[in-house]
């Protein structure tokens, strides 16, 4: 296969100061002939032609591809999106040789992430801008393709490059993205400056998500917005950034600069209550009534205190339809309404006056406390009244948890639903509506179930799932997590095998079972479930802490090991606590393969035990571990770890980034200095091995 040297023949050669691409020569060789009949007969994407573009082996397929279909030589062929963000081992010279070489019909193009570092920077800028400038010519000086959509991948523009980009942005353009790649006071002054010359004015979709914009250049911004009024723009996306000032918002959404404007997405931005202030400013004038769908997914800044409280009762006057008539999708997940906050938002969405909302995420917290919302908030989501809640997350305590359920159940139709996140302190009581709402199927949306701390006991797991879940017609399809720390659902273990061998919690990614009591017996359930292929797609297991000894330990890796397929998906696996047992037999049989993190925590550990470990690793050398962490195990000297590290091939454990061998009796300079030699080895090289040894804290 051509490299990026082998291009098609070239007429005159052009230098690499010039800007220029070759020009090719209308007459083909063989060698191009048979790679044009290759290009026909395989069918040219724009994937592939992006796929070839990414690598040298593929440069020359993809160069005499777009030239062909530039020529007319491809009939039948409009390549619409081209994507060089990831040519990472050409050269800029032959990446621009490519966009010389772009057919009319290229409306998408993504660049950035090239060679040294973005394809921006550096020399590579002249020749980007040269593009630029001349596919945002006049038509009778265009060449090339009329781009529609121009993306940069993250970090590709640079601070003393950006301002050039900028200057020369074809007015073509409808969607822009700057995404990922941080701008500084300068280089917002000079997109400022750029739009305020027109460069977006053709623009649909702006995206600034996760630019570093704070108050102060979205006030050079919005300046710069308003001068070029009223602007096209449609979608705005400001997701990941910084706005805390009740003026950065109220000054930049206006119905007179933004008039058409249908998508705001502010998600995962530090947004203030002074900000959050602005915008419920901006709702209530009615100056969003073009808004369609309103973004603000785990914004960080909005919490449980007064000012939080107040500016979220402003946004909730807002959502009246007389103000956003338009309003379809409302997003808020992952941002916790307490109290007043969460009646206020609840009866906003509840009242004759909500705007036509379709689709609403909402996370709310009906725990007791000083600011526990009222019983109505409680029943009328219980009711599934809000028939536009779509993605609902939320904590139910003592108050209102009947009250909750008790709506599920007497609902006239099943609740609307389509992932339900679920935090229950259990009581007898709530349990057993619980189970008269699992056997009904009224919460089989149930992603996340989390019942952690909280009084599980055996005759829970019974009534929950024995008598609940399994007695159901559909059971939980959606279930993912089930949370079961600190609780004694170890005990009643038994009660969930039924339900999970029927198929009816087949989903399931993430399983917490530790500090619940778990017996040797409950170990044993595992491992046949395991070698019954129940759990399959099971992510992350966690076990440590429990009651199971040595026994329990070997039924349940040796339900692993004799398994067709053992745990193909789990990527995280926590013991702790108790013996290894054969853990290193199901781990050398290559039944995790996909485990990312192991913790060993006081394990109780000795020399041997690392030595059957590292053995284990050495016939599983595809293993794409991490992170191990040996936490605890104050039988591991510098003589395990000399064997653990000596048993090793070059070959094993090639990801290992972390090693955790703190409260061992391993002391640091010797972990660094034998580590350090298995360095030199060729051993470990993934391992930065002068970082502090206590690692245990951000593992899991």
């Amino acid at each position: 296969m051509p490299t990026d040297r082998a291009v098609p023949q070239e007429e005159e050669q052009a230098s690499p100061e010039d800007g220029t691409a070759p020009s090719v020569s209308s007459q083909l060789s063989t060698e191009e002939e048979t790679l044009l009949k290759l290009l026909t007969s395989g069918g040219v994407t724009s994937e592939g032609v992006s796929e070839m573009a990414s690598g040298r082996d593929g440069y020359g397929m993809a160069f005499l591809g777009l030239s062909s279909i530039q020529k007319g030589k491809l009939r039948g062929v409009a390549l619409r999106r081209l994507d060089l963000s990831d040519c990472t081992s050409l050269s800029p010279r032959s990446i621009f040789f490519l966009l010389d070489r772009l057919p009319g019909s290229i409306e998408e193009l993504k660049v950035g992430g090239w060679v040294g570092a973005a394809a921006v920077r550096g020399a590579a800028c002249p020749r980007l801008c040269q593009f630029l400038r001349r596919v945002g010519g006049s038509p009778s000086e265009q060449g090339g393709p009329r781009l529609k959509s121009l993306s940069f991948a993250r970090n590709s523009l640079g601070p003393s490059e950006a301002p050039l980009v900028f200057s020369v942005l074809p007015r073509c353009l409808e969607t822009l993205s700057f995404e990922g790649n941080p701008l500084g006071i300068a280089e917002t002054q000079a997109f400022a400056e750029a739009v305020k010359e027109g460069r977006i004015s053709s623009v649909r979709a702006l995206n600034l998500s996760e630019t570093s914009l704070n108050d102060e250049k979205m006030a050079i911004l919005s300046t710069a917005f308003a001068a070029a009024k009223p602007l096209k723009v449609e979608s705005l996306l400001l997701s990941s950034n910084d706005f805390r000032a009740e003026a950065t918002l109220s000054s930049l959404l206006r119905k007179e600069t933004f008039p058409f404007l249908r998508d705001l997405q502010l998600a995962r931005c530090h947004l203030f209550p002074d900000a959050l202030f602005g915008l419920a400013e901006k709702l209530k004038e009615g100056e969003l009534v073009s808004l369609q769908s309103l973004g603000l997914d785990r914004v960080d800044g909005i919490y449980r205190d007064e000012g939080s409280m107040k500016a979220t009762e402003a946004f909730a006057e807002g959502l009246r339809a007389a103000l956003v008539p338009s309003l379809r999708t409302l997003s808020m997940r992952g941002v916790k309404f307490f109290g007043e906050a969460a009646d206020a938002i609840v009866s906003a969405l509840n009242s004759d006056e909500a705007p036509p909302l379709e689709t609403v995420d909402l996370d709310v917290c009906l725990a007791v406390d000083q600011s526990t919302p009222c019983e109505e908030t409680a029943r009328v989501l219980g009711s599934g009244k809000l028939r536009c809640l779509r993605s609902f997350w939320v904590e139910i305590d003592d108050l209102h948890r009947v009250v909750f359920i008790q709506g599920v159940l007497n609902a006239p139709e099943p609740p609307p639903w389509q992932d339900l996140c679920l935090f229950v302190t259990p009581t007898s009581e709530i349990e057993e509506v619980l189970k008269d709402a699992f056997r009904v199927d009224r919460l089989s949306a149930l992603r996340e179930f989390d019942l952690a701390e909280g009084d599980v006991t055996k005759d829970s797991m019974e009534r929950l799932f024995f008598r609940g879940v399994g007695e159901s017609e559909t059971g939980l399809p959606f279930l993912e997590s089930l949370n079961l720390y600190v609780t004694e659902a170890g005990k009643g273990i038994d009660f969930s095998e039924g339900v999970l061998r029927s198929g009816k919690m087949s989903n399931l990614i993430e399983l917490d079972l530790g500090w619940c009591m778990l017996n040797d017996e409950g170990m044993r359930i595992l491992g046949e479930l395991v070698r019954g292929g129940h759990l399959l797609k099971l992510q992350k297991l966690r076990l440590d802490n429990n009651e199971f000894r040595e026994e329990g330990m070997r039924a349940f890796c040796r339900g692993v090991s004799d398994s067709e397929q053992g745990l193909p998906a789990l990527k995280i696996l926590r013991f702790g606590g108790g013996r290894l047992g054969t853990f290193p037999t199901a781990l050398a049989a290559g039944k995790l393969g996909s485990l990312e993190k192991l913790m060993l925590g006081s394990c109780r550990l000795a020399n041997n035990d690392l030595r059957l470990l590292a053995e284990a690793f050495r016939a599983n050398d595809a293993l794409p571990l991490t992170h191990l962490s040996l936490y605890g195990n104050v039988d591991i000297t510098e003589e395990g770890l000399r064997i653990f590290l000596e048993t090793l091939e070059p070959q094993s454990l090639p990801k290992l980034e972390f090693l955790d061998l703190s409260a061992t009796s391993v002391h640091e300079t010797r972990r660094r200095a034998l580590l350090s030699e298995a360095h030199a080895g060729g051993k470990l090289r993934s391992i930065d091995y002068t970082q502090p040894i206590g690692l245990n804290t951000f593992i899991f």
